[in-house]
């Protein structure tokens, strides 16, 4: 227990000259004043000279003097200082973090006479945590998602390191080859898996560099047998460097089979051989199918017999059929391959997006005599695709666009000479109090009236007009139809007005407040930058007007 008498200010001052120091004295009657303060207090936050003497509940708020009281009383109570994590706003009313430590001093019978807090601002690490923890989730994600693709392939996939020894396999292989995973980690992959081929494999590779960017033919060894497999080679690169392989094998079994039935020339057996993935269809000259690999069931949900003697475009998409049938005849008019894109129809999922690769093959005369097209279905990828596009733009809560949206539409209209001169408005909106509705209600609430507000706001955007989250729970909004000091405030009403009505979460309804922020600008006068700047100014603003009571 910390006993003092007299007060020793000049002691206390110089162990926390640092940050901001308080002194409160304590009455019999439970009264807190402030009895000191240093410069950092009244530099950093929202406290004047004035305030001196007066009690928390003559400075503060009664919410806010209320939580100080008890959190000095609580160190009161136990007799020894105390360490709290807390939320204040600066002097410009922007949000800050720090951790506060009271330190209770008694007098010779025992009685608190004073209560020194020290706080400590956390605002940058709170911020670098913050970041930190949002990209290890980032790259959690990516990970799972880069495991999932791994380990889930149809082909067997091995991952080298540059001496060409296998670090890491996923289950294909096993399934494949009939080895365990133990028997195949250290083995050097080409040496002694090749069997036919090594000095084609060998040619790929040069310095830890990969020259050959085709696939080739090798025939492996398995536990039992050889088997015929299309590699495929691709680098592993780590901050620009090379550091390992990926080896993808495709089993080629079932298409070598195919090809002897087939064959009518070297030329052909190559083709099907080398470049089939997925589905592969051999059409006749008149682009009917004569043949069609098993994988089709699996892929499309059809039989080989339902697509043998039928059309190839009989399940390609209407509107995909005139740039299929382009491609099919500019390949056959060059002699070369084509690539192209449609959707192939699922028997019970409906249109698939496809990548479909087509070969012409030709007589001894230069007469097309087959086409030979490879089908697969890309359609999770071209979602994940899609998907990867729309978050790297958009809020994945409220799916608002995100502040590099935002950025980027402001930098839009501030570049283009025919935009920059026409008065707009830019608004940052903040809701009052969150930290509360987290702290009373748990995060998951927090997140509801997120969610929820971010629909309200983005029902009453209309036109070009853009409403965006920067994070937590701040908004931004760019208005385009708002020009005068008129039209801004008939906005600002609105915006109230969508948070008049609580926010119903679990049957228990939320009363939500904003504080606004609304500017008008020319973006030729501006930068991102500065506007968002007067816009977050002019939040603050309002808040601090709410907090004063004007």
């Amino acid at each position: 227990m910390n006993v003092i008498k007299p007060l020793p200010l000049d002691a206390i001052l110089l162990h926390a000259l640092d940050d901001i120091v308080f002194i409160m004295e304590y009455t019999d009657e439970s009264v807190l004043r402030y009895a000191f303060f240093n410069e950092a207090a009244l530099a950093q936050m929202p406290i004047k000279e004035e305030h001196l003497g007066k009690t928390l509940q003559d400075v503060h708020e009664a919410p806010f003097a209320e939580k100080l009281q008890q959190n000095y009383e609580q160190a009161i109570e136990r007799k020894e200082s105390i360490v709290l994590e807390d939320e204040y706003y600066g002097v410009s009313g922007e949000k800050r973090f720090a951790k506060a430590r009271l330190i209770p001093f008694f007098d010779a019978s025992g009685n608190c006479t004073h209560i020194v807090e020290v706080v400590k601002d956390m605002t940058e690490a709170r911020i670098a945590q913050r970041a930190y923890k949002d990209a290890s989730e980032r790259l959690k994600e990516s990970r799972s998602r880069y495991r999932s693709l791994f380990d889930n392939n149809k082909d067997a996939i091995f991952s080298l390191d540059l001496d060409g020894k296998i670090v890491s396999i996923n289950k294909t292989v096993t399934q494949m080859l009939g080895y365990k995973i133990d028997e195949l980690l250290g083995v050097e992959f080409f040496e002694e898996l090749v069997i036919d081929g090594k000095e084609k494999a060998r040619s790929c590779f040069h310095g830890g560099h990969c020259y050959k960017a085709e696939d080739f033919r090798v025939s492996i060894k398995s536990r039992d047998h050889e088997i015929g497999v299309l590699v495929s080679v691709a680098p592993v690169e780590v901050k620009g460097a090379n550091v390992g392989w990926y080896v993808i094998l495709k089993d080629m079994t079932e298409l070598d089979q195919m090809a002897s039935q087939y064959i009518e020339s070297e030329s052909r057996f190559r083709i099907i051989a080398e470049n089939s993935h997925d589905v592969v269809f051999l059409l006749d000259k008149r682009g009917m199918i004569v043949y069609v690999s098993p994988a089709c069931k699996e892929v499309y949900g059809y039989s080989r017999e339902d697509y043998i003697g039928s059309l190839q475009y009989e399940k390609i998409h209407p509107e995909d059929v005139e740039a299929l049938e382009t491609a099919y005849k500019d390949s056959v008019k060059l002699k070369r391959s084509f690539v192209s894109e449609a959707r192939i129809y699922h028997k019970t999922e409906g249109w698939r997006v496809s990548e479909i690769r087509g070969t012409p093959v030709f007589d001894d005369f230069g007469e097309l005599v087959h086409m030979v097209t490879i089908a697969r279905d890309v359609s999770i990828q071209r979602e994940r695709e899609q998907e990867l596009v729309f978050y790297a733009f958009h809020d994945s809560l409220t799916g608002l666009p995100n502040r590099r949206q935002l950025k980027d539409h402001l930098q839009h209209y501030i570049d283009d000479p025919m935009l920059n001169n026409q008065t707009l408005a830019i608004g940052i909106i903040d809701i009052d109090d969150f930290k509360l509705i987290n702290d009373y209600l748990g995060h998951e609430a927090g997140d509801a009236v997120i969610e929820e507000f971010g629909k309200r706001l983005a029902d009453v955007m209309e036109g070009d007009n853009l409403a965006a989250r920067l994070g937590g729970d701040e908004f931004a909004m760019v208005l385009h139809d708002v020009t005068n000091a008129m039209e801004k405030d008939a906005m600002i009403r609105r915006l109230h007005a969508i948070v008049a009505e609580p926010i119903v979460i679990k049957d228990f309804e939320v009363n939500v407040n904003i504080s606004i922020g609304l500017v008008l600008a020319v973006p030729a006068d501006e930068t991102v930058s500065s506007l968002l700047k007067q816009a977050d100014m002019a939040m603050y603003d309002s808040k601090n007007k709410k907090i004063a009571g004007t």
